[in-house]
């Protein structure tokens, strides 16, 4: 009897340890999917740029927001932007006049989210500088402060 007792108790000590190592796997998994969708690992402070799209009035802004956005993906450092309610208020839009070309340079404020930051930390403040010229894509530059 005791032999049989001594093989089932390993088989279920395998056995936890198995669902641990799974569990610990499935973990190790999706903290990197949910980090690059900003979830629960770095939750955005501001409100995201899907939410804002409806709020914002011009669509230059809009373009220089889908543009950074764009943009982040394939920054060495950020990894995510958030964006105040009132980005569309707070823009800097400046137009000019350049050899016969219209030159548009716009500045917005947003929280830009370090790559390689945990959880909460790692949110500061950036400068989001586009610049477009007539029949050429927008430049997009993040400036830290």
């Amino acid at each position: 009897m005791v032999p049989n007792k001594t093989a089932r108790d390993s088989q279920c000590h395998q056995l936890r340890s198995l669902w641990a190592v799974i569990i610990l796997g499935w973990l190790v998994l999706a903290l990197p999917v949910s980090a690059s969708v900003g979830s629960l690992v770095h939750p955005s402070p501001r409100s995201s740029f899907k939410e804002l799209i409806g709020h914002v009035e011009r669509p230059e802004i809009v373009m220089c927001m889908v543009a950074a956005q764009q943009k982040i993906r394939r920054d060495p450092k950020l990894d995510e932007l958030s964006w105040d309610l009132d980005v569309s208020l707070t823009a800097h839009v400046e137009d000019n006049e350049q050899n016969g070309q219209l030159f548009r340079k716009m500045i917005l404020r947003a929280l830009g989210h370090d790559r390689h930051a945990w959880l909460i930390s790692g949110w500061h403040p950036i400068g989001v500088w586009c610049e477009q010229t007539e029949g050429v894509d927008i430049r997009v530059q993040f400036v830290t402060r």
